[in-house]
């Protein structure tokens, strides 16, 4: 399923999740494409993904979709030898969760000793 769902998809790559009319966003398509990947086990298609979805939702200043595309890629980069890159992550996912009072992410990062 995690295949034919990343081929429907992959042509709005470039474009963000939102819901209604503009009540609200998700973020970056791009960071669904890469949970996707990582699901097929492209982990290097997935970094790219996920690097390209850090830059999209910076760019529409999508605080929440940021800070769950940064836990997402951490996750990958700590199962695949990224550690470093994965702890700046993690740090800066962490400040925007408490900042934004993102309780489910901020219980997610505490379970991962983050």
């Amino acid at each position: 399923g995690a295949r034919v769902l990343y081929e429907r998809f992959a042509p709005f790559a470039n474009r963000s999740v939102v819901i209604g009319f503009g009540v609200g966003c998700w973020g970056s398509v791009e960071r669904y494409l890469g949970l996707l990947c990582v699901t097929l086990g492209q982990h290097a298609a997935a970094a790219e993904h996920f690097e390209r979805a850090i830059t999209a939702n910076r760019r529409i200043g999508g605080a929440l979709p940021l800070a769950y595309t940064m836990f997402d890629y951490a996750l990958l980069l700590q199962s695949s030898g990224g550690a470093e890159r994965a702890v700046c992550l993690l740090h800066e996912a962490r400040a925007i969760a408490e900042e934004r009072d993102l309780v489910a992410l901020l219980a997610r990062l505490s379970a991962l000793g983050a």
